[in-house]
């Protein structure tokens, strides 16, 4: 299982199109979230390490471990350009789970922790 931070990404599992929430520590607080279409897990809140510039997102990521997975990176978004694009996991992320629209505000934002 792969894990990610500030945006952050972790993969494993089977594929059946959700958002599962997941409470890695058993405290019953929902740490992550399922993604069973991309087979990766999002990081429930992507401020956790607090406000980052890219480089320090990046490396702060790749030497995480978060409950004792790792392998942790942030998510891609390089695959697609413009609106309506799915091809990414942050567009599908968008699009497809959260539901909101193509250059409009963000409406839906699941159950995911916003500061």
């Amino acid at each position: 299982m792969r894990r990610g931070g500030a945006a952050a990404v972790l993969l494993g599992g089977a594929a059946q199109a959700a958002l599962q929430d997941r409470d890695l520590n058993g405290d019953t607080v929902v740490d992550t979230f399922y993604d069973t279409d991309l087979n990766i897990t999002w990081l429930g809140d992507a401020n956790v390490n607090g406000l980052m510039k890219w480089d320090a997102a990046v490396a702060w990521a790749s030497g995480n471990s978060f409950r004792g997975y790792c392998d942790c990176r942030l998510p891609t978004s390089d695959a697609c350009r413009g609106y309506n694009c799915t091809g990414s996991e942050l567009g599908h992320l968008w699009y497809v789970e959260l539901g909101n629209p193509a250059g409009g505000p963000m409406t839906n934002t699941g159950n995911f922790q916003l500061r």
